[in-house]
């Protein structure tokens, strides 16, 4: 049976002929999607796992940076200062690319 979707964009990031279910992998990315509430903790636990994110400094490396996060305030109630942290930010982004004309790193804003 022929691969899905999903396989063959993994397989061609990987530089894999195929791939199958359950099978772990490590493929380069061009998209990166976090939301103010998970994407610290998962900062954190690639740092603790030696993960450098958006920063080339030996060992694994994830080169894109996270430019957008995704709000989780629709139909699931968020805790005022998870809004708080994600408007906090916010600010910290618009601030650097005022400041540099860059946008800010995932590393910098952990």
């Amino acid at each position: 049976m022929g691969m899905t979707m999903t396989q063959k964009i993994l397989a061609k990031h990987a530089g894999m002929d195929e791939v199958k279910k359950g099978q772990l992998i490590e493929a380069n990315l061009d998209l990166v999607l976090g939301n103010d509430i998970t994407t610290p903790v998962a900062i954190t636990e690639f740092n603790k796992l030696g993960i450098v994110v958006s920063k080339k400094v030996g060992g694994s490396v994830i080169r894109n940076r996270i430019k957008r996060f995704i709000r989780d305030d629709g139909m699931i109630r968020v805790s005022r200062s998870t809004k708080e942290l994600a408007i906090k930010i916010r600010e910290i982004q618009r601030e650097h690319l005022a400041k540099t004309g860059e946008e800010i790193s995932i590393t910098q804003i952990a």
